[in-house]
């Protein structure tokens, strides 16, 4: 495993606004219950216990094996559609057609499946535990005023990384209760957040080469860990 880029996984990181279609919960109440802490923890746990497996048979999974056992955990568990809104700002991303979102959408999560399979290339003994589930307070009045939503309900579920002769890695999954579901919309490793150096990085790049600009760096960038699982 690169256990030194871990912390370069692009989908990660990302401190999410509240969405427009968060939701409290399916019967409007804002509290959170252990139900919804077990099932937050759950999905960290799918993720983690996948990770393991495609590390352990790296070798004979190779890039792409690995590629297909990461993808459908990060499309059924990630709101990427949440995390790209935010990481290109609501003004641009309106100013975008449909057609345009939906295909940054598809090459974002590209990039982010493959960059999990291009690190998590290798097994020495790690493992993932869990340290706490916490309840993060609301925001907004419960229960909402007429004609106003109620406040999202937020969990984080703070976990580790452990490695053999080297320090752990911090791994705070920050989840949101949105559409009658969880889903990670933020992780923080060792307390790093790149959301502002995200922006600023794409931000540059659209102003230097546009919109189709910053979608070819990144087909540019999927294609190199393609070619780079081959060499």
């Amino acid at each position: 495993m690169n256990t030194k880029k871990i912390l370069l996984i692009p989908i990660l990181f990302v401190f999410v606004q509240l969405s427009a279609h968060a939701q409290a919960g399916d019967d409007g109440s804002c509290q959170v219950t252990d139900t919804d802490l077990a099932a937050a923890s759950s999905i960290v746990t799918e993720l983690h216990d996948t990770l393991i497996t495609i590390m352990k048979d790296a070798e004979k999974l190779g890039y792409q094996g690995r590629y297909a056992q990461v993808e459908p955990v990060i499309q059924k568990h990630y709101n990427t559609p949440l995390i790209v809104r935010t990481v290109l700002g609501n003004r641009f991303w309106d100013a975008l057609s449909e057609a345009q979102q939906n295909e940054f959408i598809r090459i974002f999560q590209q990039l982010s499946i493959g960059t999990y399979a291009d690190r998590f290339d290798g097994f020495n003994g790690e493992q993932f535990v869990e340290l706490q589930r916490t309840a993060l307070p609301l925001r907004g009045q419960c229960p909402a005023p007429a004609g106003k939503e109620p406040p999202a309900k937020r969990i984080l579920i703070k976990t580790e990384l452990r490695r053999v002769n080297d320090d752990p890695v911090s791994l705070e999954y920050l989840q949101q209760y949105i559409d009658g579901q969880w889903y990670i919309i933020t992780v923080i490793a060792n307390g790093v957040n790149d959301l502002s150096l995200k922006r600023g990085e794409y931000s540059d790049v659209i102003k230097k080469k546009g919109f189709d600009g910053l979608v070819e760096d990144i087909k540019t960038k999927i294609n190199n860990l393609e070619k780079g699982s081959t060499e």
